[in-house]
């Protein structure tokens, strides 16, 4: 996998189109995962640096992309999972040892799914967390009581996306 950087959008787009006409010319079919706002200057892009369009390129978001993919599946959006997660850690606040002083920030729930998100994608399920806090004897207190609550909020996140029958963008990828 190759790396371009660009500082603006219209050098994005250039750069991009470039490397697809190239990687076309010599044969090979490519799918281009970009921002909503910037898909039809893409396409347009491409189409001119290839002589008016293409056949063997796709340009789209990863949410179109899914979806297309998997025309019956709800895949859920970063707010919605947020709004989840905000119900769940208002649900569960009693249970918690150290979210207790940060319930009332207005990103807490947002930092949260972000973390579980992250965990998901690197597949730390809840359960290594726990094996984590029980094998793990220089885990402080403070830490274990921390990854105490995420596993709190991760396990009930994922018990009600499942019973939805919904998907995470992270599960779904």
């Amino acid at each position: 996998m190759n790396i371009y950087l660009a500082d603006t959008t219209a050098k994005t787009v250039q750069t991009t189109a470039e490397v697809v006409k190239n990687l076309i010319n010599e044969g090979k079919k490519c799918i281009v995962f970009s921002e909503d706002k910037i898909t039809l200057s893409l396409e347009l892009e491409i189409a001119s640096r290839l002589g008016g369009g293409f056949f063997d390129a796709e340009v789209t978001t990863f949410k179109r992309y899914l979806s297309s993919k998997k025309a019956n599946a709800i895949v859920l959006s970063k707010e919605s999972s947020v709004m989840i997660v905000r119900k769940i850690i208002s649900d569960l606040t009693r249970e918690f040892e150290c979210f207790k002083s940060s319930l009332n920030s207005p990103s807490i729930a947002l930092v949260i799914y972000e973390l579980i998100s992250q965990l998901a994608s690197a597949k730390v399920t809840p359960q290594k967390l726990k094996d984590l806090m029980v094998n793990d004897n220089n885990l402080t207190p403070a830490l274990k009581s921390k990854i105490k609550d995420v596993v709190c909020v991760y396990e009930e996140y994922q018990n009600r996306v499942s019973k939805a029958g919904v998907y995470d963008s992270y599960e779904y990828l």
